[in-house]
C-alpha cells in the first residue's frame, strides 16, 4: 500500500480502509484479507469513509463497480467475487421459541 494510510473502521465485516491517490487504489480489509480496488475516485473513498454503514456503502457503491484484486492468501482465489460478497451475509438468528 504505497503512500496509503489505513484507517480502522467500525464495521462487522470491514476492519480497515485505505486509499492511495496514486493510481486511485482503494484497499478494503475484510476478515478474509485485503482487497485492492482500482480506479476509484477520491470522492467515492471520502463518501465511503463518511458513510454510517460501511458494509451497505460497499455493497451499493463499490462491489461489482470496480476491478479488484483478491488477497493472495485467500484459499478460494478462483472465486474471489464470492469472497467479496460475504460482507452482505448476516448470521442467522435462531427461530424464536414458542
Amino acid at each position: 500500500m504505497a503512500s496509503a494510510i489505513a484507517t480502522s473502521v467500525d464495521s462487522s465485516a470491514i476492519t480497515r480502509i485505505a486509499y492511495s491517490e496514486r493510481g486511485q487504489k482503494l484497499f478494503v480489509t475484510f476478515r478474509a484479507g485485503t482487497y485492492t480496488y482500482f480506479d476509484v475516485p477520491r470522492e467515492v473513498y471520502e463518501a465511503f469513509m463518511a458513510a454510517p454503514s460501511k458494509g451497505a456503502f460497499f455493497n451499493h457503491q463499490i462491489r461489482d463497480r470496480y476491478d479488484f484484486k483478491a488477497p493472495q492468501n485467500w484459499a478460494g482465489q478462483r472465486d474471489a467475487r464470492l469472497a467479496a460478497r460475504y460482507v452482505s451475509m448476516r448470521p442467522r438468528r435462531p427461530a424464536p421459541r414458542p
